[in-house]
């Protein structure tokens, strides 16, 4: 009899063992898993920021093309106008240097003369 008290025993502490080990390696899961949760929670944060980043740049990249024509569409604006400019003084100049070609006849003909 003393011997399966002594076996009971053995059990009982190897069981008692198995217990304790099997605790201790629940509370070393349960840390891992909480350390889990606290970076995929940062990491979750951080994703929904770049997405939101994301999102703002790519709303900025859809008004580009809009941009770009009001750009174009002022820059040959200002370009017509300054080649209508340049059209419309164009009869002054012309008249000027007939103008001017004309007294340097006159003058070298009153030269000659």
């Amino acid at each position: 009899m003393a011997l399966t008290l002594e076996n009971h025993d053995r059990r009982i502490a190897a069981v008692e063992q198995a217990q304790a080990e099997t605790t201790e390696t629940l509370r070393w899961v349960v840390t891992k898993l909480a350390r889990l949760q606290a970076v995929q929670d940062e990491h979750t944060l951080r994703l929904e920021r770049l997405e939101s980043k994301v999102d703002a740049m790519q709303s900025k990249v859809e008004a580009l093309p809009r941009a770009m024509a009001e750009l174009i569409d002022a820059a040959e604006k200002r370009m017509m106008s300054q080649v209508e400019a340049r059209l419309d003084a164009l009869p002054r100049a012309i008249a000027e240097m007939v103008e001017a070609s004309e007294k340097r006849v006159m003058a070298a003909v009153a030269a000659r003369g």
